[in-house]
């Protein structure tokens, strides 16, 4: 109980720090100068965000229209996610500031009517007008639920940022921002769309910690792509890591007492190791630890005095029935280890590491009263957007969208207990459950932003 009470507390501080700093209302403002404020907003898990694209013709780069519904079946038919043009976007209740953004389809498959489908998307509020931003976003970037479906796919973003509240995350780390979002295209109502936060310069700007001339960017597909780099090289992590499980192997993977001090002295071992245990929770076998793809990381050297750390991305194989079983060493069974799990997780200092990274996942965010309070919330929130989307990739029925729950619920219910039985944990005391995770999660994030902003101020009254 008294936890629960610090917890209520540590909101009402948070909305006085946030206030004063920031001066915040209660959602999306429409008003130009409130906009550069309230970014934290935009991935609220409890609000659904209508928004808005008018197409223009590819050759009007401002935007001054008319509307080109010609455009947008091009970016519905390209497969090659390279086409774009210009589109005027905004929110609901921001019709009197609309942004010119550039609009291009992403990787995923179409669903729906293959003459006008609903695919996902890339927007850039910065290309065509530089400095641009939307809510101090410089991209969003929809998913359509594709590989899953929506819910589930953001739902998954939820849990990885609760793990990451209950775990040795930083305060300046928020792995997991998302929300759900309903999109119209030229008037065109498109359904659910999962909108997660695009790991780009902004992402590290608003917690505080880029600096143009140290800090590197990669993201990590089939292959490693730089993203980011002040000269156009690798980092100087980047290339000392040069071994499995870092990377293909362009040297030998040290011994275990030269592979822990590298690691202690280049890498953020508790993020690294938090983001596993959230992996094999979910049943997420497509990602960092299972299959070495679908996350980004950052390198810095000074004056950001920083070790690495790696964030998640497309969390859209997770809540499978058929992995409850999965074991949390070795997910994809008996030799089919990862190099991350054949290696980290073997390693005499890092396996007792992860393992207590799942108990505390175990002990306080993945209880299953508290899981299923997240389930329930998100159901009842999005459960009428959904029925309003022909493309959910769930079905047409209600009674398909209370199935899609139920069985989240199951996935988490077996699987909680499953983990449970592979490792024993130390007891800890109960955390009560409460109905406002979308509260504290929203807070955790704006106590980031006010805390972010304080330093930044600080610094320059200093400067100055």
């Amino acid at each position: 109980m008294l936890r629960f009470q610090m917890l209520r507390f540590t909101r009402v501080l948070a909305a006085l720090a946030v206030f004063a700093v920031f001066g915040l209302g209660a959602g999306l403002s429409n008003e130009a100068a409130a906009q550069v404020q309230d970014w934290p907003l935009v991935f609220d898990p409890t609000v659904v965000h209508h928004l808005n694209l008018s197409t223009m013709a590819p050759a009007d780069i401002t935007c001054v229209g008319p509307e080109d519904p010609a455009a947008w079946t091009a970016i519905q038919q390209d497969t090659t996610f390279l086409v774009e043009t210009p589109a005027l976007f905004w929110a609901d209740g921001e019709e009197g500031s609309k942004l010119c953004a550039t609009l291009r389809s992403k990787s995923a498959d179409p669903l729906g009517p293959p003459l006008d489908p609903k695919i996902s998307l890339k927007i850039d509020f910065n290309q065509l007008v530089p400095g641009q931003r939307w809510h101090l976003l410089r991209k969003l970037s929809l998913e359509n639920g594709d590989d899953m479906d929506p819910a589930a796919e953001g739902l998954a973003w939820q849990f990885q940022q609760l793990a990451a509240n209950a775990t040795t995350a930083p305060a300046d780390m928020t792995p997991g921002l998302a929300s759900w979002v309903t999109l119209a295209v030229n008037s065109t109502e498109y359904g659910v769309y999962v909108n997660v936060e695009q790991r780009d310069k902004s992402y590290l700007q608003h917690r505080g910690i880029f600096d143009a001339g140290a800090t590197w960017i990669y993201k990590s597909g089939e292959d490693f792509e730089l993203i980011q780099s002040p000269l156009g090289v690798d980092s100087p992590t980047q290339t000392s890591l040069c071994y499995p499980p870092f990377q293909p192997p362009t040297c030998a993977t040290p011994d275990d007492a030269t592979f822990e001090s590298d690691l202690n002295s280049m890498i953020d071992v508790d993020v690294l190791l938090a983001q596993g245990a959230v992996e094999t929770f979910l049943g997420n076998f497509d990602g960092l630890f299972s299959a070495n793809k679908n996350f980004y990381f950052f390198d810095w050297e000074s004056p950001v005095a920083l070790e690495r750390r790696y964030v998640p991305w497309d969390l859209d194989t997770v809540f499978n029935l058929g992995t409850v079983d999965a074991s949390i060493y070795c997910a994809r069974g008996a030799g089919s280890c990862s190099p991350m799990e054949d290696i980290l997780l073997t390693h005499p200092t890092f396996g007792p590491q992860y393992d207590l990274a799942v108990c505390k996942l175990l002990a306080d965010p993945f209880q299953l009263a508290n899981v299923n309070q997240v389930i329930n919330d998100a159901e009842t929130l999005l459960t009428a957007p959904l029925l309003a989307d022909p493309n959910n990739n769930i079905g047409p029925l209600a009674e398909d969208i209370t199935e899609a729950f139920a069985k989240m619920r199951q996935f988490m219910t077996e699987r909680i207990a499953n983990v449970d039985s592979q490792l024993t944990c130390a007891t800890a005391p109960a955390v009560p459950a409460t109905s406002n995770w979308g509260q504290l999660l929203l807070v955790a994030l704006l106590i980031m932003t006010a805390s972010v902003m304080i330093v930044t101020i600080r610094r320059r009254g200093a400067a100055d």
